[in-house]
């Protein structure tokens, strides 16, 4: 038997775009267990993951305690195998102290953490984040063969009891439900709230949509401001479900519009038609990821700044026009209608 350790912690996203590793690596090797070490506020997002044996929580706000705790709880397992896939010089410790003969890192290692784990192949800033941590999956492998990412969707497992809740959280919808989530880490990745209602307006016209708000609690004056300028009844879930509850929504949707955020991943985990509105970050590493999805970008010479923003006018984000998001929501309406 042999036991590895996957480190990817936070945040939504990237625990996403790391899942294609875990299931393919247990497809691989027969006499796998492998377990997950993340923070305890994202925990959720590997409930049910059947390619999850077992899911080590740290949480990040227990200072430097936690974090013994934590490393020992590791080298008390004593697996054979850690791969890094956050590779900053925090978890780049876990896999050093971890007493594992294997260990491995993503090729995006930051904060010196390559001096402690080897990389397993020199970072290409072309590569899609999935495509990035999948390499780890290819080393692990050893040249066995793996299906593509994508012939690995849905990435995210839902049980019935979930996907009952949902139904009944859709109930008061009157035409096909359209996931929107208007908010996201940081003001530089939202797009404008008055537009997102221009938006939603033409599509309740042109396709019926019942409209549909998720979130967290922080982004509910959001949504009420984009709830207040649309003329058609919604149903606003935002700060009303938890983690899994939001993944069963999304699940259960006819398409997903969405800003840059965790939504809009978990979305294209869950294998539903995403439209994502870019700014601020690269849709080459970020764009939904799956066959069913598209985005909307306008690069700027000052983009992508990533978390980094400095503006105060957000150009990106006011660059992208509510027609040319209609008709990229046009061709994703389509796909999902049929």
């Amino acid at each position: 038997m042999t036991r590895a350790l996957i480190i990817k912690p936070s945040g939504i996203g990237d625990i996403v775009h790391a899942l294609p590793v875990a299931i393919a690596l247990k497809r691989t090797m027969s006499d796998l267990t492998l377990d997950w070490l993340v923070f305890t506020r994202f925990a959720d997002i590997l409930r049910n993951a059947p390619f999850v044996d077992d899911v080590v929580t740290w949480d990040r706000q227990g200072g430097f305690a936690e974090y013994r705790r934590v490393i020992g709880t590791v080298r008390a397992r004593r697996y054979d195998i850690v791969a890094d896939l956050q590779a900053l010089l925090r978890t780049a410790f876990v896999g050093l102290l971890s007493g594992a003969r294997r260990r491995v890192a993503v090729s995006l290692a930051r904060e010196c953490s390559w001096l402690l784990e080897p990389p397993v192949a020199r970072y290409d800033p072309a590569l899609h984040a999935v495509e990035r941590n999948y390499q780890v999956a290819r080393h692990l492998a050893g040249g066995a063969p793996l299906p593509d990412p994508l012939d690995l969707l849905p990435w995210i497992t839902l049980t019935d009891a979930e996907r009952k809740t949902a139904r009944a959280l859709l109930a008061g919808a009157d035409g096909p439900t359209v996931v929107f989530s208007v908010g996201s880490r940081g003001a530089h990745k939202v797009w404008p709230p008055d537009r997102f209602a221009a938006l939603i307006t033409r599509l309740r016209v042109a396709y019926g949509i019942s409209p549909v708000f998720v979130g967290s609690s922080a982004e509910q004056e959001l949504a009420a401001q984009v709830l207040s300028r649309i003329p058609c009844p919604a149903i606003n879930l935002t700060g009303a479900t938890d983690l899994r509850g939001v993944c069963a929504v999304l699940g259960s949707c006819a398409a997903v519009i969405s800003n840059d955020n965790g939504i809009a991943h978990i979305a294209a985990a869950l294998d539903r038609p995403v439209l994502t509105i870019f700014g601020a970050t690269n849709p080459v590493w970020y764009r939904p990821y799956n066959r069913r999805s598209t985005y909307v970008y306008h690069p700027l010479s000052c983009a992508p700044c990533d978390i980094r923003a400095r503006c105060t006018t957000f150009r990106c984000m006011a660059a992208v026009s509510v027609d040319e998001v209609f008709q990229a929501a046009s061709l994703v309406m389509q796909g999902a209608l049929r």
